[in-house]
């Protein structure tokens, strides 16, 4: 991590260059899965590329917000950011509903209006397992920066990431069963049921997420146990700074930050301010779980 950047700003840095890589991947995959489509007329076909335009647009959301994001959180926490990630995190689910909604209705439709599968479904196996190989690589990165830190944003492309694998997966099998029974009547249902099934998990999962971001959006103070905590904490080093100038202090999620912004004599030195912020921040953290510490020196975070 760079020096005075705070772990938030850092995800938001990793997180731009693995959705910027995710979306110019996308974009030919979205192109040869257009053309697949159009040669095979298979429903499962026309939904992966529902499943790949949702995919592009939410990687270049995700790719502008981490982007911007990562301004003003060098030095401390940035309050407002948590509605934001809540808010992108929910737009994406939005996009994914719309899609999956669609794929829904088509399925249904196709169940009472079944076609046979076309012998160009062969290149669309090609495609795919591509597409895994991809996935579990984009997985694999992302896990990554959910480590660092686990917010909105990151939950969000995480179970994109997870659902991008398993839809893969999932019609590739779809794909390579109505390939392999193409002559056989049954095969005209394999897709649409597949895509049924498929679509109520997800359209489950992106409710789910958006009842969580609902609440974070909620404004949260700390409880009066938890501050009384910081003055205590603050009070056994009075002697160790001038002044106290603020207490910022805000929990997201299940996640708290505080700020502590501290003034200092003139002639202090360096060594001294370093040794009080990181005995600050280790006795914060042994008293407030799941809390991150920023500690300003001024305007400036040391």
């Amino acid at each position: 991590m760079k020096e005075n950047e705070n772990t938030t700003a850092q995800t938001y840095r990793e997180q731009a260059k693995v959705t910027i890589i995710a979306f110019l991947v996308e974009l030919p995959n979205l192109i040869a899965i257009a053309i697949s489509a159009l040669m095979s007329s298979t429903l499962i076909v026309w939904i992966d590329f529902l499943d790949s335009f949702c995919n592009l647009t939410r990687d270049g959301i995700i790719s502008y917000i981490s982007i911007k994001l990562q301004a003003n959180l060098k030095y401390k926490y940035n309050y407002g950011i948590a509605k934001v990630e809540a808010l992108s995190s929910m737009c994406c689910d939005f996009i994914m509903i719309v899609g999956v909604c669609c794929v829904f209705l088509c399925s249904i439709y196709q169940l009472f209006n079944p076609e046979q599968p076309s012998s160009t479904l062969i290149y669309v196996l090609i495609i795919k397992i591509i597409n895994i190989i991809f996935d579990s690589v984009v997985l694999s990165k992302q896990a990554k920066v959910r480590k660092i830190e686990n917010n909105s944003v990151t939950q969000a492309n995480y179970e994109g990431c997870l659902k991008n694998l398993y839809f893969d997966a999932s019609v590739l099998i779809t794909t390579l069963l109505c390939y392999l029974l193409r002559d056989n009547p049954i095969s005209s249902y394999i897709s649409p049921i597949v895509c049924i099934v498929i679509a109520t998990v997800l359209i489950y999962k992106a409710i789910k997420r958006v009842s969580v971001n609902i609440f974070e959006l909620t404004d949260r103070t700390l409880s009066e146990d938890n501050q009384f905590k910081i003055i205590k904490i603050l009070n056994r080093h009075f002697d160790q700074y001038e002044k106290l100038i603020s207490i910022d202090s805000h929990k997201l999620g299940n996640k708290i930050h505080i700020d502590l912004a501290l003034d200092f004599k003139d002639d202090e030195q360096y060594r001294n301010i370093a040794k009080l912020s990181s005995e600050l921040s280790e006795e914060l953290k042994d008293e407030i779980e799941d809390c991150e510490i920023a500690i300003v020196l001024g305007q400036e975070k040391q």
